[in-house]
Formats: C-alpha cells, sequence, structure tokens
C-alpha cells in the first residue's frame, strides 16, 4: 500500500537524522510538524508521491536541508514563504507537477541555490523578477512547459548560470538581450516555433556557447557569418520551418569552427522528394525529443548515483562508528556484568547473614520470655513478702500496745 499520511511524531525518535527517503508512496498529506525536529536534516526525498498541498511551515527548521525533491507529485500552487528557511539549499526539484506560475517569494532566500527543475509543468509565463535571487544558480531546466515569451528581466545578473533548457516549449520569441545578462554558455531551445536571430548579437568573446536549435528558426536570411562566428557550435539541424535558404549562407560552414549546418538545396527536383520524407522527418524530430529527454534522465541518474555513493561512503562510516561502539560497550557490559556478579554474592551473604541473625533475635525472644516469666515469678514473690511485711508491721503494732505480753515475748525469746 505505501505511506499515505505524515504525521506529527512520525519520527520523534530520529532527531539526528541526515537523509530521509519518502519516495514512490502514496503520500497526500504531510503534517506542518512532521520535520520540526531534523534539524540536521541535509536531503528530503519527497518524490512521486500524490502530494497536492502542504504548509507554508512545513520546511521551517531545516536550515541545514541541501537537496529538496518535490517532483512527481501533483502540486498546482505552493505557499508563498514555503521554502524561506532554506538558506542553504543547493538543488530544488520541481519537476513533474502541474505548476502554471512559479513565485518570487518561493525563491527570496535562496541565494545559495544551484540548480532548479522547473520542467514538465504548465507554465505558461516567467514573472519578471523571478530569478534574481538566485545569484548563485547553475543550471536551469525549463523544457516541456507553455512558454512563449523568454524575457531578459528575470534572468538579470545571474553571472553563474551556465546551462538554461527550454526545448519542447511553445516559444514564439527571445529577448535578445537575455544571454547579455548571464554565464549561459550553453542553451538547449529546439523544438520551439521560432527564436530571434538577433540572440547572436549578444554573443560576447567570453562566450563558447554550444546551442541547439532544431526546428527553430523560420528563415535564415539574417543568420551571418558575424553573428555565430564566436559559437564553439551550433547545431541548427532538421530545421523542417526553413522557408528560404540563400546561396551566401553556404559561406557558414567556412568561416565558423564548429558549426554544423546542414542546408539542403531546394530545387524543383527535390520538391517532391522533401514531401515524401516529412513524415521521415516528423519521426526524426519525435526520435531526438526522446534522445534529449533520455540524455536528461542520464544525467539525472548519474547526479543521483553519485549522490548515493556519497551516501553510502557516510552511512559505511556511520556503521563502522556504530560497531566501534557496540565493541566499547560490550567490553562495558562485560565490566558492568561483573560487578553485578559481585554485588549478587554480596547479597547473597547478606541474605544468609539476616536469616542468622533472624534466627539469633528469636533465640533472644525465648530468652527474653523466659526472662519475662522469671520476672512474672519474683513479681508473685515480692507481693508475697510485701504482704508478710504488712502483717509483721501489724503484729509490731499490736504488741507495742501490749507491754505484758511483749516482756513475755522478749522473755521467752531471750530463753
Amino acid at each position: 500500500m505505501g505511506i499515505q499520511t505524515i504525521d506529527e511524531k512520525a519520527f520523534k525518535n530520529c532527531k539526528k537524522l541526515q537523509y530521509l527517503y519518502l519516495n514512490s508512496n502514496r503520500i497526500t498529506e504531510i503534517h506542518e510538524n512532521a520535520f520540526v525536529e531534523y534539524l540536521e536534516l541535509l536531503r528530503l526525498y519527497l518524490m512521486m508521491n500524490q502530494i497536492s498541498e502542504l504548509s507554508a511551515n512545513v520546511f521551517r527548521n531545516l536550515q541545514k536541508l541541501t537537496y529538496l525533491g518535490l517532483h512527481a507529485n501533483k502540486f498546482s500552487d505552493l505557499p508563498q514563504n514555503i521554502f524561506y528557511s532554506l538558506y542553504n539549499l543547493k538543488t530544488l526539484n520541481l519537476e513533474s507537477n502541474q505548476l502554471k506560475t512559479p513565485r518570487v517569494e518561493w525563491f527570496l532566500s535562496l541565494e545559495n541555490l544551484q540548480i532548479l527543475w522547473l520542467n514538465s509543468n504548465q507554465i505558461e509565463e516567467l514573472p519578471r523578477n523571478i530569478f534574481i535571487p538566485l545569484k548563485n544558480l547553475n543550471s536551469l531546466f525549463l523544457y516541456f512547459n507553455k512558454l512563449k515569451v523568454i524575457h531578459s528581466d528575470p534572468f538579470r545578473g545571474l553571472l553563474n548560470l551556465k546551462s538554461v533548457e527550454l526545448y519542447n516549449n511553445q516559444i514564439e520569441a527571445i529577448d535578445e538581450r537575455f544571454i547579455d545578462n548571464t554565464g549561459v554558455q550553453s542553451l538547449t531551445a529546439f523544438n520551439n516555433f521560432c527564436v530571434n536571430q538577433a540572440i547572436f548579437d549578444y554573443i560576447t568573446s567570453r562566450m563558447t556557447m554550444r546551442l541547439a536549435l532544431q526546428n527553430c528558426f523560420k528563415n535564415f536570411d539574417n543568420l551571418l557569418p558575424a553573428r555565430i562566428s564566436k559559437l564553439e557550435k551550433a547545431d541548427v539541424e532538421f530545421n523542417t520551418k526553413i522557408q528560404t535558404i540563400q546561396n551566401e549562407n553556404q559561406q557558414l560552414i567556412t568561416t565558423t569552427n564548429q558549426l554544423q549546418v546542414k542546408l539542403n538545396n531546394i530545387t524543383a527536383e527535390n520538391i517532391k522528394i522533401r514531401s515524401e520524407m516529412q513524415n521521415i522527418t516528423k519521426g526524426n524530430e519525435a526520435i531526438r525529443t526522446d534522445v534529449a529527454n533520455l540524455n536528461t534522465r542520464v544525467d539525472t541518474i548519474s547526479r543521483d548515483q553519485s549522490t548515493l555513493k556519497n551516501e553510502v561512503k557516510n552511512q559505511t562510516l556511520i556503521i563502522t562508528s556504530l560497531i566501534h561502539d557496540n565493541k566499547n560497550q560490550s567490553s562495558v557490559i562485560r565490566d558492568q556484568g561483573l560487578i553485578i556478579a559481585e554485588i549478587q554474592d554480596e547479597n547473597q551473604q547478606l541474605k544468609e547473614g539476616a536469616v542468622k541473625l533472624q534466627d539469633q533475635i528469636e533465640a533472644q525472644g525465648t530468652v527474653i520470655e523466659e526472662l519475662d516469666s522469671f520476672v512474672e515469678n519474683q513479681g508473685s514473690k515480692i507481693t508475697e513478702l510485701q504482704d508478710n511485711l504488712e502483717e509483721l508491721k501489724y503484729l509490731v503494732y499490736e504488741l507495742s500496745n501490749r507491754p505484758c505480753a511483749c516482756k513475755k515475748i522478749i522473755l521467752i525469746s531471750l530463753k
């Protein structure tokens, strides 16, 4: 069945947890305090679930988090400040959801973000200042969305941005200043409607760009050698939307070091052939798209494998440390066992002494009973003596009142 709900106390005894894998379940709900105690968490995997909503406070205590995977869920929107506390986040993956318009507020605190995945959503427009806070952004993935226009404002000041992937959108125009505002070295924009050819005017000498612009240009008339001579490699092959190709464009082959432009001489004789090859061309386009997607996935898997290797190393170190600790604990337990055995021996001796003492107490009790009996007998005798003494006193008193009798008695006594 898989996990469906993460409640407040789901992992209450894991405060030092650094890696948490909750991907590939059926999670639909996460309590806003589910992660509140995980102050050491570095990587959180929540992808491939069925989550459609999250509380704005759910990640508030994860200041050390460097990776957050939320892809392949059902998000159509996210709270404005949901990532506000993730100051150290380096990778954020939001691909394969249902997002339409990303919020500027999502990225206000993500100055250390390096990789951002927004591909495979339903994004139609990028807000003007959307990426400006991301000063350290290196790679941006926006392919398989519904973008129509790429303005330069969202990318202003992103000097660390090296790679942008815009392929398989509905782009009709790209602001030519878009590249000039960034450090982009790789732009992938194939399978779009049109790319402004003036974009080549803003390629500076410091750039060694690779362009992938298959199926983009409607017209090559203005694609002059001066515009693209600075490119390391430009891939514009399989442009099925080419309407006119002039003979002077053959000069591109000799003026560009690694320019690979495959131009067909469109003549009356090959128009018929071209129409017959159209279906094959479309098939090739689909294959190219699939290959590009596979390459992207391979790159993702490679990065994940590298991450997993590092995690395995870390876990190995942790296990080694635990084994060492267990050995120490075993030694301590053995010592404690010896101490317990000694205490048990002492307790046994104390028990035996207590039994002997009890016997002595019982014997003393018997003696005390005998003494009590003796005292009682002596008391009876004392009582008798007291009675005799009283009688004697009375007799003396009587005798003292009878002198004659006393004399007789005295005489008798003298005799």
